[in-house]
């Protein structure tokens, strides 16, 4: 034991210090940049979809400017893809939904809304 030395890979994870939250954070929203997906909102009456032009907060307005409760989902592939759309939800294995939004009853429209793509 007397010539013995402890040997200490530089690659190991008790060399670097933990990740903060912040840093965890930037990295799920980096890979999921990386990957190919679109949000799609649903009701009774409409749908519509994030695209180049709108994004999530944009998806989230115009389906409550319409005035029904509706349902978001996660759909991973892109926004210009042809899928099938049954019972409201979209038919692409691996989609997920994100949240059910009700919409109090002073923000129901009360005409008809325009939107673009």
């Amino acid at each position: 034991m007397k010539n013995s030395r402890v040997v200490v890979n530089p690659k190991s994870s008790f060399n670097t210090p933990p990740k903060t939250v912040e840093q965890k954070g930037k990295e799920f929203f980096d890979g999921l940049r990386k990957e190919q997906f679109h949000f799609f909102a649903s009701s009774v009456f409409d749908w519509a979809l994030t695209s180049d032009k709108r994004d999530l907060a944009g998806l989230i307005d115009i389906m409550t400017r319409f005035g029904n409760d509706f349902t978001v989902w996660m759909v991973p592939c892109s926004h210009d893809a042809h899928y099938n759309i049954e019972w409201y939800a979209p038919q692409v294995q691996g989609s997920k939904i994100v949240g059910r939004f009700v919409v109090p009853q002073k923000k129901r429209a009360t005409k008809k809304v325009k939107t673009t793509v």
